[in-house]
């Protein structure tokens, strides 16, 4: 049923499997995960704390776990799991980058950049990697890095990379910016429209 795209009706398979035998860890994770996929954030959290209690300390759980977190704006308690993992599995590129979310919705911006910084190291072909800390370098004040760490969103697979043709040349990057018009346009996160600089320059609607 999931690789067929039938998630509800496989978390109801799974729901009966667990009226069956509550501690079926399986069928735990499971619901709990594709809830989570399906944006369902409260209820998935239900599910892998279950998870979390009769099988401690199992990656998939707690980076799961800290995506309903995260869902939930609970960012302090997703960058916890997010910790946990981790330490579990030093490695991962994919939990470094989570980390970065994490801790740039707690204005963390410097250490979002390493944290992405390390998921790009760890797997150089994490192109998002790449565009989260040039981003980040622009919210930082850092502008000529920023925008150039940018341009890496054109390498992104589409719709993320899709651009007009226009006559002009492309800035890639690859020379100093100084003296050319810039036309710019809003494409930030939240901590970004937070910021207490951010509100007063943009004050429009």
């Amino acid at each position: 049923m999931i690789e067929a795209g039938r998630q509800t009706e496989a978390i109801s398979s799974f729901q009966r499997a667990l009226a069956i035998d509550p501690r079926h860890v399986d069928s735990t994770f499971k619901t709990g995960l594709l809830l989570e996929q399906q944006g369902r954030f409260q209820e998935a959290l239900a599910y892998l704390n279950n998870c979390e209690t009769l099988l401690p300390d199992q990656v998939a759980t707690l980076i799961t776990r800290a995506r309903a977190l995260y869902g939930l704006n609970r960012f302090e308690d997703a960058l916890s799991d997010n910790r946990r993992a981790q330490a579990l599995d030093p490695q991962n590129a994919y939990i470094h980058a989570h980390l970065a979310h994490a801790l740039l919705e707690l204005h963390r911006f410097e250490e979002a950049i390493a944290f992405h910084r390390t998921a790009h190291a760890l797997d150089p072909s994490r192109v998002e990697a790449e565009c989260s800390i040039g981003e980040l370098q622009l919210l930082t004040g850092n502008f000529e890095a920023g925008w150039a760490g940018r341009e890496a969103r054109f390498r992104l697979p589409p719709p993320c990379s899709l651009r007009l043709q226009v006559p002009q040349p492309l800035w890639l990057g690859d020379e100093s910016v100084d003296g050319k018009t810039r036309a710019t346009f809003r494409c930030w996160p939240r901590a970004a429209r937070e910021r207490s600089w951010w509100s007063k320059s943009n004050s429009a609607p």
